[in-house]
């Protein structure tokens, strides 16, 4: 999961940005300040483009921290250990986040770079396989554009970022 919604970034800041001094090493940079300087830059790319939802930037950078958290430091972190039931509860808890948060940083970026393909000309020669893939579908039928307002429209009503759990078997 996280992967994917790397991906998604990734394939958002080239093709829909056409940006590539972002990278993923600059998003989960170990460095905190080249960590903020870079998801800010992030923010900035889509706010020159788009009215972005106040709350976007926090859960972007919720996901990263909690990304850098599991990949860098969570099995030295003494708050998390596998020795008893209760500890791997926290540990499941802690994942369950995390899965929750890429999935929905996944199809926010997605969703972005479906309706970037879609205005550009791009979707309709993308292979048929991809544009009936069911996860695709999902995030089409999702109303991720509301997110995304282009500047000079008006917004007509308050849109808010619905976080999705979507954890539910084992990790």
């Amino acid at each position: 999961m996280i992967q994917l919604a790397e991906t998604a970034i990734q394939d958002c800041l080239i093709f829909a940005f056409d940006d590539h001094d972002i990278t993923l090493e600059k998003i989960y940079s170990e460095e905190k300040s080249v960590r903020r300087k870079t998801l800010g830059q992030i923010a900035k790319l889509f706010q020159k483009r788009i009215a972005l939802h106040p709350d976007f930037h926090k859960m972007l950078s919720e996901f990263v921290e909690q990304r850098n958290h599991f990949i860098h430091h969570i099995f030295n972190d003494k708050r998390f250990n596998l020795s008893t039931d209760e500890e791997c509860q926290k540990i499941q808890r802690h994942m369950n986040s995390l899965q929750d948060y890429a999935w929905n940083i996944q199809n926010v970026f997605f969703g972005y770079l479906i309706n970037w393909m879609k205005e550009n000309g791009v979707y309709e020669h993308l292979p048929k396989e991809f544009r009936e893939n069911p996860h695709i579908k999902q995030v089409e039928e999702k109303p991720f554009q509301l997110l995304f307002q282009k500047h000079g429209t008006k917004l007509t009503r308050t849109v808010r970022i619905e976080t999705k759990k979507h954890h539910g078997g084992q990790f």
